[in-house]
């Protein structure tokens, strides 16, 4: 174990390896929340290309506004602040219920960042 009971370098990356080569292989939002979970244990900070690679999933189903609100803030959490703006834009446009649309519009301004007009 690393540091504060959270996984080693080298743990997150044997964890790591099988499913982000899953997720190249075959997107899926699960596969995705994995790897949000793994980093989340882990005492290491996700790369650019980490970073970048559960973006680009999260906007394979923008539908999945759940998906999409973990991954922003796990962007937050990791300085990402811009991905994760744009995530909450598209998100709250599939929000389905006004708990959704409050939960991502106040994270959005957890990050300072404008509300998105909205088009109703």
């Amino acid at each position: 174990m690393g540091a504060d009971d959270k996984l080693s370098a080298q743990q997150t990356a044997s964890i790591l390896e099988p499913l982000q080569t899953a997720l190249r292989s075959s997107p899926d939002p699960d596969i995705c929340s994995l790897i949000i979970n793994v980093w989340r244990a882990s005492e290491g900070k996700p790369a650019d290309r980490d970073v970048q690679e559960l973006v680009e999933c999260a906007a394979l189903f923008p539908r999945n506004t759940d998906l999409a609100y973990r991954t922003a803030v796990f962007c937050a959490h990791n300085g990402y602040n811009g991905q994760a703006a744009k995530l909450i834009d598209k998100a709250v446009i599939f929000a389905t219920d006004d708990d959704n649309r409050a939960s991502l519009n106040e994270l959005r301004s957890s990050l300072g960042v404008l509300p998105a007009v909205d088009l109703k």
